[in-house]
C-alpha cells in the first residue's frame, strides 16, 4: 500500500491506465458478476478493490483474474499483487502493474 501511495503519477498514464481496467472488468465473461467497487491508477499500476462473499468467492475470483491476466489477450504484461483477502470486510485489495492498452 505504501508502495502504490508513494508511486510516480502521470495524470495522462493514470486515465489511460484506468480505462483499460474498466474495459476489462466490463467486457471479459470470466468477470461477470465481478463488484469492482474501486479502481485507482497510477502510472504504471492500479489498485483495485473487489467486494467478495466469502473465501470461496475469493478463491473463485483468483481463479477468473488469473483467467484474464494470462489469456491469449492479455492486457497485463506483468503479475498482479494481491494482497490478503479481507473477509471481515468483504473485499479484496489487488495492485496491478504492466498494463497494455490493447483496443
Amino acid at each position: 500500500d505504501e508502495e502504490f501511495s508513494t508511486a510516480k503519477n502521470d495524470l495522462e498514464m493514470a486515465e489511460v491506465n484506468q480505462a483499460v481496467v474498466q474495459k476489462v472488468f466490463s467486457s471479459n465473461p470470466d468477470l461477470s458478476g465481478v463488484a469492482l467497487t474501486n479502481a485507482e491508477c497510477k502510472s504504471n499500476q492500479c489498485r483495485l478493490s473487489i467486494a467478495i462473499t466469502d473465501t470461496s468467492a475469493s478463491n473463485q475470483l483468483m481463479q477468473n483474474l488469473s483467467n484474464v491476466f494470462n489469456g491469449a489477450d492479455a492486457r497485463f504484461s506483468t503479475a498482479a499483487i494481491l494482497n490478503s483477502p479481507d473477509i471481515k470486510n468483504n473485499k479484496i485489495t489487488l495492485y496491478v502493474m504492466g498494463i497494455k492498452n490493447i483496443n
